[in-house]
């Protein structure tokens, strides 16, 4: 795997088999483009099956995250055969609310690829008892088709070819996002041709560089930031509060909002706890408007801890070199640069100020490649602390009543016990006035 200022490569490499996966975002278009390459080095002519699989959601994390199964009930799909694409919307639970679009297909870019099949049913495509690992849509031939309103939605595409020896195949698999149906299949209409693929690969090398004139860094920096956007979006423990390290028992809201800290972003908190505004401080700056170029906004709090007195050189230090870079318009305002004294806040508020941030950084742990290096090392799971599967013993078939080839009840009425696979999912819920619980096979 090559990871590029503009773009991913993936090889691999499976006996005579290669393929190249190239992913570019399309700085035009609201579009991702995954060109794969597939190059037959043996010397006779292979069939490949080429299929793509994705859950869509098109709705915030957060109501994905609270009740995906409601969320997917509102997910409407519709195979285009003229363009071999998906599209797929969102229902309107509201009047007047936005209903996005996404379309993705299959674009041929060399010849001899099949018509592209379509399936829109996780069930169907993974298989009762199996996962993304094995999936039944991979070992039979069953026949497809693109259901409207499925409840357990998944966007499954695929295309085969005959690739003869030394030679090469390649396709786009292209996802694109926008207002209406119209718009959508505009961009589909677009990125058929391998000239707007092209197109997407030649203005994401443009852009890139461009962005990085503009900032004065080099690649190595512009990753350092992608990997702080990884914790930002995924905290990990060793970047944020220790737990009980302050009193931060209250209303975080109410702690913000005194600190003119809206909360509705994420916060990233730089502690500046020796005397010193360091090399982190001016980089963090630097993050903020790689960010912010990249439609991604992020509150930034300078924590000053210096002692307090009349003077305040530190705290002047810091304001000064937040308006001689690029954050000198957004001092103070949402998604902007937040310089605030800790000696001006009281230990609760600054408790919770500290928790509600999810990455916090300070200038006495080093250059930030350190502590994101060292971060990384403390979040990786060790062996020992993953989780073990218990070990069961299967259930005896044995003296059931009520036997109908499923399960029957124990003799004394106490236990029901299911032998083998059930024609179909089943989910219990063993409750009494003191006790709850909940049993479900897999899918």
């Amino acid at each position: 795997m090559t990871f590029s200022v503009d773009h991913v490569e993936i090889h691999r490499r499976n006996g005579d088999i290669e393929t190249t996966t190239e992913l570019v975002v399309s700085p035009e278009h609201p579009v991702g483009v995954r060109r794969i390459t597939i190059t037959n080095h043996g010397e006779d002519a292979c069939e490949v099956d080429l299929t793509t699989y994705a859950e869509v959601v098109l709705c915030p994390r957060s109501a994905d995250v609270a009740h995906r199964a409601f969320e997917n009930m509102f997910l409407e799909f519709e195979e285009d055969v003229q363009l071999g694409a998906l599209l797929i919307t969102r229902r309107d639970r509201a009047t007047g609310a936005l209903s996005p679009w996404l379309v993705q297909m299959l674009a041929a870019e060399s010849d001899g690829w099949s018509p592209v099949r379509c399936d829109s049913m996780r069930p169907r495509f993974v298989g009762r008892g199996r996962d993304l690992t094995s999936p039944e849509g991979l070992c039979s031939d069953a026949p497809s088709e693109v259901v409207k309103h499925p409840l357990e939605p998944a966007a499954v595409l695929s295309r085969s070819v005959v690739i003869e020896p030394q030679a090469t195949a390649r396709v786009a698999l292209v996802t694109g996002v926008a207002l209406s149906r119209a718009e959508v299949v505009d961009l589909a209409q677009r990125y058929m041709s391998s000239t707007h693929v092209d197109r997407a690969f030649e203005l994401a090398w443009a852009d890139a560089r461009v962005e990085l004139n503009h900032l004065r860094i080099g690649a190595s920096q512009s990753f350092r930031f992608q990997r702080l956007l990884s914790f930002i979006l995924d905290p990990q423990r060793p970047l944020r509060a220790v737990p009980g390290a302050f009193a931060a028992q209250g209303d975080g809201r109410t702690a913000l909002w005194a600190q003119g800290i809206s909360g509705d972003l994420p916060i990233v908190v730089v502690r500046i706890d020796d005397g010193l505004v360091g090399a982190v401080c001016g980089e963090l700056l630097l993050a903020h408007e790689f960010f912010r170029l990249n439609n991604f906004a992020i509150d930034l709090v300078f924590w000053n801890e210096e002692p307090a007195g009349y003077l305040q050189p530190l705290q002047d230090q810091l304001i000064a070199t937040v308006q001689a870079g690029f954050a000198q318009g957004y001092l103070d305002k949402r998604g902007g640069v937040f310089v605030r004294r800790a000696n001006h806040v009281d230990e609760r508020e600054r408790g919770l100020v500290l928790g509600a941030a999810r990455v916090i950084l300070r200038t006495s742990a080093g250059s930030l490649a350190r502590q994101l290096r060292l971060a990384g090392e403390a979040a990786a799971p060790s062996r020992s602390s993953q989780a073990r599967v218990p070990i069961t013993k299967p259930a005896t078939a044995e003296g059931l009543q009520f036997d109908n080839g499923a399960g029957g009840f124990r003799p004394d009425g106490r236990e029901y016990v299911i032998v083998g696979p059930t024609p179909a999912p089943w989910c219990n819920v063993l409750a009494n006035e003191r006790f709850g619980t909940r049993r479900a096979s897999r899918r």
